[in-house]
């Protein structure tokens, strides 16, 4: 599935290949409690995959966004205020107070950013999940840097159940969702679209989302200035990637 956080008008939820393995491994991780990785390069769709198929699983889900350097206290006190939702005990009693949270009901927690878990913090998150009466599913959503993130703490590595690696969409695939993910697009040649995406988004979905806020703004311009919306042919493809960030237009596969 797409991200479509970003609010761009007439942007539908495809369902991507990676939509499937992920929900097959979400099934066997939330069964058995464990630890399932979804890894990927930004914008792929491993994060909207996810939390559409755990939205679907029946369950509370904590989604707990990570940042760079985190202690094993900024962890416990980040889950603590995601699992039980408020902050009325000392300092001393977060770490209990959250583990009995976890443990009172079937629940899953989602952390995202994973590549930034730091050793200390991948430590504390093995030692919550690995309590006696532990059993609630952790999903790990990160970039291409959370296997070497994860390998700092080899007991959380060695509780990972699942792994699904998302990879940039490309050939047939990428042309089906991207009919089905925008009009505009859907007006497009096949051969124009693989021109774009190998110059500039290289099958990454996030990409193309960008492609299509700069090409609807140029469309926006065209009828204020009293002229019909253009439809995606070459001027227009030539007129939006020239106004895209130099991360996008240098062409280098990200």
């Amino acid at each position: 599935m797409i991200d479509t956080t970003t609010r761009v008008p007439g942007v539908s939820i495809v369902r991507t290949p990676a939509f499937d393995r992920v929900a097959t491994a979400a099934r066997l991780t939330i069964a058995t409690g464990q630890t399932a990785v979804v890894s990927g390069l930004p914008g792929v769709g491993k994060r909207t995959a996810t939390v559409a198929v755990l939205s679907d699983a029946g369950l509370p889900v904590h989604d707990v966004d990570l940042e760079p350097g985190m202690s094993s206290k900024d962890m416990v006190r980040r889950l603590h205020h995601r699992v039980v939702g408020h902050d009325d005990v000392s300092e001393r009693e977060l770490q209990d107070d959250l583990v009995e949270a976890l443990a009172a009901a079937p629940q899953i927690v989602l952390v995202r950013h994973a590549d930034r878990l730091t050793r200390e913090a991948a430590g504390q998150l093995h030692w919550l999940h690995d309590r006696p009466r532990a059993h609630w599913p952790l999903f790990l959503i990160g970039g291409p840097g959370t296997d070497t993130a994860l390998g700092r703490e080899a007991h959380l590595h060695g509780s990972i159940l699942q792994t699904v690696h998302v990879e940039p969409l490309k050939d047939r695939v990428l042309i089906d969702v991207l009919q089905e993910m925008h009009p505009l697009l859907l007006g497009a040649g096949a051969p124009l679209l693989t021109q774009i995406d190998h110059a500039v988004c290289h099958g990454v979905l996030g990409h193309w989302i960008k492609f299509l806020t700069v090409a609807q703004h140029i469309q926006s311009l065209s009828v204020a200035a009293g002229h019909d919306a253009p439809v995606l042919d070459a001027d227009l493809a030539r007129a939006t990637i020239a106004l895209l960030p130099k991360t996008l237009t240098r062409g280098a596969h990200r």
